[in-house]
């Protein structure tokens, strides 16, 4: 399934990232390379990172794991759909909830 995942690395994960060789940019080549996202961000506000990126059960466990190392913190997964796929997905969803709901 397709997800957005949020990294956001604490100022003290931030500094020894920053202090590695090649600063962030090699890990982030890593994450890129190992998890091919179709879309990746970072913020230049905050040390964040997001990535758009089809996931199974297993690439989120590792992801989530190399993400807590890299930011100190838990990283966020979010499901998300295309908007041409939102239609049918509710198509379908709307009448099984009822139906669930209701009886």
């Amino acid at each position: 399934m397709k997800h957005l995942v949020r990294i956001h690395i604490t100022p003290q994960a931030g500094q020894i990232i920053e202090d590695r060789p090649g600063g962030p940019h090699p890990i982030v080549a890593r994450l890129a390379e190992r998890f091919q996202p179709e879309a990746l961000y970072a913020s230049p506000a905050r040390r964040e990172i997001f990535m758009v990126c089809e996931l199974a059960p297993a690439d989120m466990a590792e992801l989530m794991l190399a993400g807590d190392r890299l930011a100190g913190q838990r990283a966020e997964f979010t499901p998300v759909v295309e908007g041409k796929e939102f239609g049918a997905l509710l198509g379908k969803a709307i009448p099984a909830a009822k139906k669930l709901i209701e009886g």
